[in-house]
């Protein structure tokens, strides 16, 4: 049977092929480009137990919450529930890195660039019997992480700052460094590591959010937040087509514990996942 144009335009490889695309050019042309991106966000739904996080992936819901708990914040606005992360952002990160907003921005912006990277190069890994939606998922995410990134360095050339020349990111180094590369198992944990990644950012764009008083970067880490919920629960999602399911709850329930201690290890800093 013959397709139109129209139904290989609606088709998960014709999004693979665009969101391929978009991202590519984006990440070409980031430092010369003016326009400016939107973070895509979803909706937030209430935390979930570790033990079933894999039950709500079909629904692209953020499943990496737990315990329905709300606290207030000193000004009255409502902080968001806690992350299932088992090491919680201490208090008073979140002020001290907003003290310098350019040395967060520019960590920032490169964290998106090696996020939109890490889909990219996801994208070519799909696993035998897998149709074409791995492809489309992950090139949608390395296009919104492109997006992201252009619109962090808008922001960040705007105010008078720079990228730094060295990135480094000691947190996901420390993840990195417990991947089993080489062996069948390599796919499973380095979609573990970018749904660990994509949690935590969250939880501390949603820190964020709460404690600048800049309105535009508040607006910003919003937004940011609840795109990257969105990530984390696509990431889960792919790693039970990369894996059965008892081996994905059992490494990610390895990997919670993992990721506890990485980001307790940080030094003090200015950047996302530095320490206090």
């Amino acid at each position: 049977m013959t397709r139109s144009l129209s139904d290989w335009q609606h088709s998960p490889g014709a999004s693979a092929v665009h969101g391929f695309l978009v991202a590519g050019m984006g990440l070409a042309a980031c430092f010369l480009s003016n326009w400016l991106g939107r973070p895509v966000g979803l909706p937030f739904f209430g935390r979930v137990s570790g033990s079933v996080l894999l039950d709500r992936v079909q629904d692209r819901r953020p499943a990496f919450f737990v315990r329905a708990k709300r606290t207030e914040a000193g000004d009255g606005r409502q902080t968001d529930m806690a992350p299932v992360l088992l090491a919680a952002t201490p208090e008073g990160w979140a002020a001290r890195v907003c003290q310098r907003p350019l040395e967060l921005l520019s960590d920032h912006a490169h964290l998106e660039r090696k996020a939109a990277n890490n889909a990219l190069e996801l994208l070519n890994r799909r696993p035998p019997r897998v149709g074409n939606e791995w492809s489309a998922e992950l090139a949608q995410i390395a296009r919104e992480e492109t997006q992201h990134l252009l619109l962090v360095t808008r922001i960040l050339f705007r105010r008078g700052g720079a990228l730094n020349r060295v990135h480094r990111n000691p947190y996901a180094g420390l993840l990195h460094g417990h991947i089993r590369f080489g062996t069948g198992a390599e796919l499973l944990d380095r979609l573990i590591v970018s749904f660990l990644i994509e949690a935590r950012s969250a939880e501390r764009f949603g820190r964020l959010a709460l404690e600048s008083e800049d309105r535009e970067l508040a607006r910003l880490y919003r937004g940011l937040r609840q795109s990257e919920q969105g990530h984390a629960a696509a990431f889960l999602e792919l790693s039970t087509a990369a894996s059965d399911r008892a081996s994905v709850q059992k490494r990610l329930q390895e990997y919670i514990e993992i990721e506890a201690g990485a980001i307790q290890a940080q030094s003090v800093g200015f950047t996302l996942f530095s320490g206090l």
